[in-house]
């Protein structure tokens, strides 16, 4: 994964290594992602996926995120811990 500041588009790209454990849309098709207040409200009713998961690995409430797929397409739904929070862009 690489971080949208550092792209002058605000691109995130994911890249997997041939071993990795993510198969089938997320790891085949882009993405789009969306801010929600509640991640977990946020999936109800959609294939999920990815279970919500805190992808810093900082353990903190910073942020979690889930992948839900949306008419065939890959959406990432990302709730931070405080509202008030830049986020990535």
């Amino acid at each position: 994964m690489t971080s949208p500041r550092a792209s002058s588009c605000h691109v995130e790209w994911l890249r997997f290594e041939p071993d990795s454990p993510v198969t089938g849309l997320l790891r085949e098709q882009p993405h789009v992602a969306y801010r929600v207040d509640d991640v977990e409200s946020a999936i109800e009713g959609h294939n999920v996926l990815a279970e919500p998961f805190d992808p810093t690995g900082r353990g903190d409430n910073f942020l979690r995120v889930a992948f839900v797929e949306v008419d065939g397409a890959v959406v990432e739904l990302m709730q931070y811990g405080n509202p008030d929070e830049e986020g990535w862009f």
